[in-house]
């Protein structure tokens, strides 16, 4: 890893990872309305009315999405048949959200920062130091239908495996997401749906496809968002200990639809992008290629123009939706802040293991033209306002809701108040 990580919080480039990177939460829009409180019509007025942001500093209404970059809203990433997989990258802000969350009596969260923040509290409740990383990682499903456990794709793992059901309120969160974005979702099935019915081969014979596999794997996702089951598999991941530069990477197809949401602490995402399909690295030998990989790490900036780096910054509330399948990123972690990082990470919940294993490693031609299905459509999508962080009234209401469904778990006693003696 390079031993210099430049980073960038709210527009301001801070040098050295052994340096406090000081994340602010975004600045509040000044347009005066609650988007929470707005229909389909109001949120396409909301965008209109929202002033211009600068990549990575969007001033935009609370719980709306923007493009990181309103004037290349399709970012391309690594290399697939027929060019460099395409993507959307957006932003919203729900801090509010985000503390709800934290606050959960029946989750984890609620010692982070506290004198019971320790290894053994962690411990305690499931997360484990990953194999490949030093950082803690919990996964769970947030499927509402599924039992307290279930057995279900994790990435990490490679394998179905039985996890338990996330705590109530994260639960509801996603499921108000899928709610309260239901237009957006319903855009993407419908896109997914014409995918699966088109008979012609696409114009590029690069992609090498399969009408027989493009329906396939298409019916994948299709079936997995009909079933409530995006952003259904949750890792949630726990740093505390300084600052810490993680691998450059790629993620398998459950993140082909994903969703990244910090509910404490501060970090920095570093996101490899070009602006075209067929974008060239820069010419030079690349010398930080992973091992066995054609792609390049995003912490070689000598692999990359300047223009082609985004610096991420992810404070609490800081929610983005993306496809990370198709690009190379990368975390850094600030190395002083008394709130440790807490991050959810929730993808796609395959309950087929079958299914799970022909689309996560899969690289193709048919996957890159699912990808651009999905693409194209969530840049409309966002365009025209259908996608949006649920409010904390929306997550409080469909907690309710949950609560009294046929599969709900009998409720835990909450645990002690924090510093009460026990």
């Amino acid at each position: 890893q390079a031993e210099v990580v430049r980073v960038a919080c709210v527009g301001t480039a801070s040098l050295a990872a052994s340096s406090p990177m000081a994340c602010r939460p975004g600045r509040r829009s000044r347009a005066g309305f609650s988007v929470a409180m707005l229909g389909a019509v109001g949120a396409r007025a909301a965008v209109a009315a929202a002033p211009a942001a600068a990549p990575g500093n969007a001033a935009v209404p609370s719980g709306l999405f923007r493009h990181h970059s309103p004037e290349a809203p399709t970012l391309f990433g690594v290399q697939l048949p027929g060019g460099r997989g395409p993507a959307v990258f957006a932003e919203a802000a729900a801090p509010s959200v985000a503390k709800y969350i934290r606050d959960d009596p029946q989750g984890p969260f609620r010692e982070a920062g506290t004198a019971g923040d320790t290894t053994s509290h962690w411990e305690r409740s499931g997360f484990d130091p990953n194999t490949n990383e030093p950082i803690y990682k919990k996964d769970w499903h947030a499927v509402p239908s599924l039992g307290a456990q279930a057995s279900v794709w994790m990435p990490r793992g490679d394998a179905l495996l039985a996890l338990d059901r996330a705590p109530p309120r994260l639960v509801a969160f996603l499921e108000s997401f899928r709610s309260c974005s239901g237009a957006c979702w319903a855009r993407v099935l419908q896109a997914l749906s014409d995918l699966e019915d088109r008979q012609e081969q696409p114009e590029d014979g690069s992609l090498m496809v399969s009408a027989e596999a493009v329906r396939r794997v298409a019916g994948i996702f299709r079936r997995a968002i009909e079933g409530r089951g995006h952003f259904g598999e949750i890792e949630a991941q726990v740093w505390s200990r300084g600052a810490l530069v993680m691998q450059s990477h790629t993620d398998g197809a459950t993140a082909l639809l994903h969703l990244g949401f910090t509910i404490g602490g501060c970090r920095t995402l570093r996101v490899g992008r070009f602006p075209e399909q067929h974008s060239p690295y820069r010419d030079r030998p690349p010398n930080q290629r992973r091992s066995g990989g054609s792609d390049v790490s995003v912490w070689d900036e000598g692999a990359y123009e300047q223009d082609q780096i985004w610096d991420v910054p992810q404070g609490v509330g800081s929610a983005y939706l993306s496809s990370p399948f198709c690009f190379e990123h990368g975390v850094a972690y600030e190395g002083r802040s008394e709130d440790p990082v807490l991050a959810l990470q929730c993808r796609f919940a395959f309950l087929d293991e079958a299914e799970a294993r022909e689309v996560n490693g899969r690289r193709d031609g048919n996957m890159r033209l699912v990808a651009e299905t999905v693409t194209r459509a969530l840049c409309v999508a966002i365009d025209e306002g259908e996608l949006r962080l649920p409010s904390v009234e929306e997550v409080v209401l469909t907690e309710a809701r949950l609560a009294g469904a046929p599969w709900a778990p009998q409720r835990r006693a909450a645990p002690a108040a924090r510093g009460a003696s026990t």
